[in-house]
């Protein structure tokens, strides 16, 4: 879409948000793997080959917390439009988890990491990230605090994927803060 449009960055955003509130609203009839238990398999797996002290986000990542219906890798690429309606695919990742972990992850697919400055679709790309972080923050789950420590988690669940969003760096920096 914002390869067509790019000023169909907002409107993308907030059906990014919609997806995601409605998705996390539902309540899975059949047993899903937990994102607690992934996410914790990754941050021990990076804090023993990095060195890093991941004890607190395993403390933290084990408190009782709302769970709700998660895709896992929710972003625009994972979005198709069958007859004029959305459609998720790639549900490998999915799972039971809380509703600003998956947000966090989200916001790293479709922030500035996941795409440089000479980006042709940089302002499309801007807007739909603003319009899906504003759509998410005025439903009333999200908080600002939740958000960050998520964020730091999903940067070391990234990069045990792999990818190199989670700067270790940054990462060292927000345990320090933790």
């Amino acid at each position: 879409v914002l390869q067509a449009d790019p000023s169909e960055g907002a409107s993308l955003g907030r059906l990014l948000a919609r997806l995601q509130l409605e998705l996390w609203a539902c309540r899975a009839s059949f047993a899903l793997p937990t994102q607690r238990d992934r996410l914790a398999a990754k941050l021990r797996s990076v804090g023993a080959h990095h060195g890093l002290a991941v004890a607190p986000l395993l403390d933290w990542l084990a408190r009782d917390q709302p769970l709700g219906l998660c895709h896992g890798d929710l972003h625009p690429h994972n979005i198709v439009l069958v007859e004029h309606r959305p459609v998720l695919v790639d549900w490998f990742d999915a799972g039971v988890g809380a509703l600003a972990a998956e947000t966090a992850r989200t916001l790293l697919h479709v922030g500035p990491r996941a795409w440089g400055a000479d980006d042709p679709q940089r302002d499309g790309r801007a807007a739909l990230h603003d319009a899906y972080l504003a759509a998410i923050t005025e439903a009333g789950e999200l908080d600002g605090d939740e958000l960050d420590r998520w964020t730091t988690v999903q940067l070391i669940a990234r990069i045990a994927e792999g990818v190199g969003w989670g700067d270790l760096a940054e990462v060292r920096a927000r345990l320090e803060r933790w």
